[in-house]
C-alpha cells in the first residue's frame, strides 16, 4: 500500500506474533494464504488485514523469489483478492485484474505523480506545487496511463526547469 497509494499501514499492536506462519506438522500441508487467513482472522487483526490481505492474496501465484507457481505444497493457489479502503474497491482474480483495477485508481496515479516529482526535483514537492501534482495526476489518468506523457509534462514544468534560489539575508542591494 505504501508504494502504490502512498499510505502507511497501521502498526501492529504490541505483542503480536510477526513471524512467518508455519503449518503444524500434524495438520498436513497448507498454503501461505491459508496460514495468513488463519492468523489474521481474529477481530483484533481483521480491521487492518482486510485491506492488507486484499492486496497480498492476489499475488499468491508468486513465491517469495517472484517465481510464478500454480501450486504450493501440492495445493492449488487461490489468487482471489478484494481491494478494500481504496477508490477502486472490489474483488479481483490474480495480478492482471489487480493491475487493471489499480490502473484506474486516482490515488495510485496521485502517489506516482508525487514520487516522480520528488525524484525529479530531488526534494519533497512544496505546497505551492500542489497544482502541478494535480495536473500530472489528471494527465496520467486521462492519457491512458502513459508514464511517458506524465514525465514529459513534469520535465516541461516550471518546477523542474527553474530552481528557486533563496536570497541570503544581508546580501540584498
Amino acid at each position: 500500500q505504501l508504494n502504490l497509494l502512498c499510505a502507511l499501514p497501521l502498526s501492529p499492536p504490541p505483542g503480536v506474533d510477526l513471524s512467518i506462519p508455519m503449518a503444524p506438522a500434524n495438520e498436513g500441508p497448507k498454503t501461505t494464504r491459508t496460514l495468513f487467513e488463519q492468523r489474521t482472522q481474529a477481530p483484533s487483526c481483521i480491521g487492518c488485514h482486510q485491506s492488507l490481505n486484499g492486496f497480498g492474496f492476489g499475488l499468491e501465484h508468486y513465491n517469495a523469489a517472484g517465481i510464478f507457481r500454480e501450486t504450493e505444497q501440492g495445493l492449488p493457489i487461490d489468487a482471489k483478492g478484494e481491494l478494500v479502503g481504496t477508490d477502486v474497491d472490489g474483488p479481483y482474480q490474480g495480478t492482471v485484474e489487480l493491475s487493471r483495477a489499480l490502473a484506474k485508481s486516482r490515488a495510485v496515479h496521485a502517489c506516482a505523480s508525487q514520487r516522480w516529482v520528488r525524484y525529479a526535483l530531488g526534494r519533497e514537492p512544496s505546497k505551492s506545487e500542489t497544482p502541478l501534482l494535480n495536473t500530472l495526476t489528471e494527465q496520467s489518468l486521462s492519457a491512458q496511463n502513459s508514464l511517458q506523457a506524465m514525465l514529459a509534462n513534469l520535465a516541461s514544468s516550471t518546477s523542474f526547469r527553474m530552481v528557486l534560489v533563496p536570497r541570503a539575508q544581508g546580501n540584498t542591494p
